[in-house]
């Protein structure tokens, strides 16, 4: 890729360089290839202070760019996710709530529970709800757990944008049909941060 197709995809790295060159001709009064001279002193001073303001913008929004490429990969350890209900090997009912803490959601991400089948086969996800957010606390629900008298994994998830229309189609199609297959391929936004196992009694 040429300089010219970086600075046409990227309009921050645009600004960057163009207020780099108007500050460089404000502060040199011209420019050597091609030509270009500037002698009045207040040309000199405004072109240098124009440059300087738009590459400045440029630098801020290339930063907030990396800042939100940073968050759109959150790892299990900056979110923070823990599930304090149900505790480990608690008996639950087939619908119950699940609740929790976290410690950082990124932007545009939500937090779903799922459950999931039994360890050893081909994985499955069943997306259940997701949490409603108070402080640094969540939310949600199992809608249903099949299996009585056998042990479940309660699966939480943070799931972006892409994630949530995978979500929102398995939702759809399951109250269309009244039939809701597993979800077998995750979106790379959907990201597991805590599980636990409770054991359906009743």
């Amino acid at each position: 890729m040429t300089l010219l197709e970086k600075l046409v995809s990227n309009t921050s790295l645009a600004l960057v360089v163009v207020g780099l060159l108007l500050f460089v001709i404000g502060a040199a009064g011209g420019w050597p290839n091609p030509l270009l001279k500037v002698t009045e002193p207040g040309w000199r001073i405004a072109l240098a202070c124009i440059g300087a303001f738009v590459g400045g913008a440029g630098v801020l929004s290339l930063l907030r760019n990396k800042s939100v490429g940073a968050q759109g990969t959150p790892s299990p350890k900056e979110i923070g996710i823990q599930i304090v209900s149900p505790s480990v090997g608690e008996q639950v009912a087939r619908t119950f709530p699940v609740s929790g803490v976290y410690r950082h959601i990124p932007d545009g991400y939500q937090i779903w529970v799922f459950t999931t089948n039994k360890e050893g086969q081909i994985r499955k996800y069943w997306p259940q709800e997701d949490a409603m957010i108070q402080g640094h606390t969540w939310h949600s629900r199992v809608n249903y757990l099949g299996g009585l008298d056998d042990a479940k994994k309660i699966l939480v998830f943070v799931v972006g944008k892409q994630g949530q229309a995978l979500i929102h189609y398995f939702k759809t199609a399951g109250t269309e049909n009244k039939n809701w297959p597993a979800i077998v391929q995750l979106t790379d936004d959907m990201l597991e941060c805590a599980s636990t196992t409770v054991l359906c009694t009743k």
